[in-house]
């Protein structure tokens, strides 16, 4: 990876850092390092976002792009941030895999022999916050279906279907492999963070 791609990674990690209120909070830090790993915010995964803040740390200064990312802090406070940053990174090292990756939906065909086996019943919009990911459209002739197929950390391939009506809140989720459903649910649940009272099983 270049050092310009690189460099760029580095200003994700500081891009909207006047919210946070306390630098120095370890919590803080620790939830931007589960982020990263989780890639709930950042599209890279955590290894990239690792090297690039070395890279930064071994130069010892942000570029200019990167200063201007804050009004709040000053050059060092960043930098500090940074190291406590790549300190938890390290601790946390073997990084699992994310809690779960939104796959491309070119992947839908292989959904031909899908069950629903529970239903959500939730605003897309809320969908989309939850998870920080957006649906796709599969055409269904002259209407659009809103499909979104993740990856768990288990290895469950899953998708949440809707409807062909814009106005429904009511969406499928759907299991593509073999495995008992009931524990399917329960990984959905547990690396989405959805509560287990959202997502009601549907009879067999």
């Amino acid at each position: 990876m270049d050092l310009n791609t690189l460099r760029g990674l580095s200003n994700e990690v500081l891009y909207g850092i006047d919210r946070v209120p306390d630098l120095t909070d370890e919590a803080v830090v620790a939830a931007c390092v589960d982020s990263l790993i989780n890639r709930r915010h950042f599209l890279h995964p955590v290894e990239e976002y690792a090297e690039s803040i070395n890279l930064i740390l071994r130069e010892g200064r942000l570029s200019t792009q990167a200063l201007e990312m804050s009004r709040r802090y000053s050059e060092t406070e960043l930098l500090e941030f940074l190291a406590r940053l790549a300190r938890q990174l390290d601790e946390r090292r073997p990084w699992p895999l994310p809690a779960f990756v939104k796959l491309d939906v070119a992947q839908w065909s292989s959904f031909a022999d899908a069950k629903p086996i529970a239903r959500i019943n939730r605003p897309m919009m809320k969908i989309n916050d939850i998870l920080n990911k957006s649906f796709d459209n599969v055409p269904i002739g002259a209407e659009k279906l809103p499909v979104m197929i993740l990856e768990l950390r288990s290895g469950d391939v899953v998708a949440l279907m809707g409807s062909v009506n814009p106005r429904s809140t009511m969406f499928a989720l759907m299991q593509r492999d073999p495995g008992d459903p009931a524990e399917v649910i329960a990984r959905f649940c547990e690396f989405t963070d959805f509560s287990p009272e959202e997502v009601v099983p549907l009879a067999a």
